[in-house]
């Protein structure tokens, strides 16, 4: 049985995400697929967290995700995500966490210290010389669920504690953010940062042998070989 579609060969549009990707169209030595890119930094006492987009950038870690220069990539939700790992350890054995779990951010001071990210945080871009996004509060990104780590269920001894935090879904965490649509190219000048009210100890505190980082992610739709550097080859 032969199945037609309609408008033009274009599934309709029943969902934003299917809207935007029949927006994107189809170009000779293009070619569009669902994606993600994370971008991840390291934390010690700041008050600006800064993010690298481009995989040419400095050195990445095994875990992140960047953009090529030759592609473009146009984003329908994004997150920002805690995590830790043992000192100077790969980022592969970091669990992404949406707050930051006292039990795990467990030294003096660090739990509230990283909430402050998610508390009075703003994210900001600026791309090309021109700050698209001036002012995002990173609150709409937290997630504490029903279920943490360490509380109790019953009135019943400790090890009634659920053993990690809830982790419902995919969404957990991520926000949408198709008004206005955000778009990378390749060769963009941008810079995404997270601005605290004050300069805070990100880092785990003396003793504790670990790294923290926070991981910043972004879905939507990668276009391999769409940025004007990939349109020139």
């Amino acid at each position: 049985m032969k199945v037609t579609q309609a408008h033009g060969g274009k599934i309709p549009a029943l969902d934003q995400d299917r809207a935007i990707y029949n927006m994107l169209g189809r170009k000779k030595g293009v070619v569009n697929a669902p994606g993600y890119l994370r971008l991840e930094s390291k934390l010690s006492a700041t008050q600006v967290i800064t993010f690298n987009l481009l995989e040419n950038q400095g050195v990445p870690t095994v875990t992140e995700n960047r953009l090529k220069i030759n592609d473009s990539f146009v984003v329908t939700s994004m997150g920002l995500f805690l995590f830790t790992v043992v000192a100077n350890a790969t980022t592969t054995l970091g669990n992404l966490r949406t707050y930051a779990n006292p039990f795990i951010f467990a030294g003096a001071g660090e739990s509230q210290n990283l909430n402050a990210i998610y508390e009075t945080g703003q994210f900001t871009m600026t791309k090309n010389g021109i700050q698209s996004i001036p002012q995002l509060d990173c609150t709409r990104f937290k997630h504490v669920g029903t279920a943490q780590q360490g509380l109790n269920v019953s009135t019943a001894a400790s090890n009634n504690a659920y053993q990690d935090d809830d982790h419902p879904g995919e969404k957990t965490g991520m926000i949408q953010t198709y008004t206005p649509i955000i778009t990378f190219q390749g060769n963009d000048n941008v810079i995404l940062q997270v601005t605290l009210s004050e300069s805070l100890a990100l880092a785990p505190p003396a003793g504790q042998a670990r790294d923290n980082y926070v991981a910043l992610i972004f879905r939507g739709f990668l276009r391999q070989n769409a940025s004007f550097v990939g349109q020139k080859k």
